[in-house]
């Protein structure tokens, strides 16, 4: 049975409730709109709407070693000195090299990075060190949701 990425967060939610946690808070309408305006600014980039609407389920995410990135960096429910990175930090951190500006970052896991590659029109999960392509996907929703199901 395929699970959409909302019927995984809702599991992830239940397990993080036995253990007295939260999922990160909806992103606001304006937050979502200033990433945008600062994803394209610094980054000449235009957010997914995929991505945009996981943001408004919930800003940044973090569970059994897999991070997506939130609209900016913000502090992990229930957690004082842990933090999500914000996706324009961590997209700027990551294009030190020319040719990593082909990429743009979503996510994280011990194992993988989890991508769009502008030049191919596709997303990916990628070895975090050889940036060796692991898996394809068609479209945001798709690779989140199988991102959620490795780490559930």
């Amino acid at each position: 049975m395929f699970l959409s990425y909302q019927q995984l967060l809702d599991q992830i939610s239940a397990k993080h409730k036995q253990y007295g946690e939260h999922l990160q808070p909806a992103c606001g309408a304006q937050e979502v709109e200033d990433l945008e305006t600062r994803a394209r600014r610094e980054l000449g980039i235009d957010i997914p709407a995929g991505y945009a609407q996981f943001l408004r389920q919930q800003n940044g995410f973090n569970w059994n070693g897999l991070f997506i990135y939130a609209s900016k960096t913000v502090p992990i429910i229930g957690h004082k000195d842990s933090f999500i990175h914000g996706f324009v930090d961590v997209n700027q951190w990551f294009r030190d090299e020319e040719w990593k500006k082909e990429f743009v970052v979503f996510g994280s896991s011990s194992l993988d990075l989890y991508v769009y590659e502008a030049r191919k029109k596709k997303y990916s999960a990628r070895d975090r060190i050889s940036l060796d392509e692991a898996e394809s996907y068609a479209s945001f929703e798709e690779m989140i949701t199988e991102a959620l199901r490795q780490h559930l």
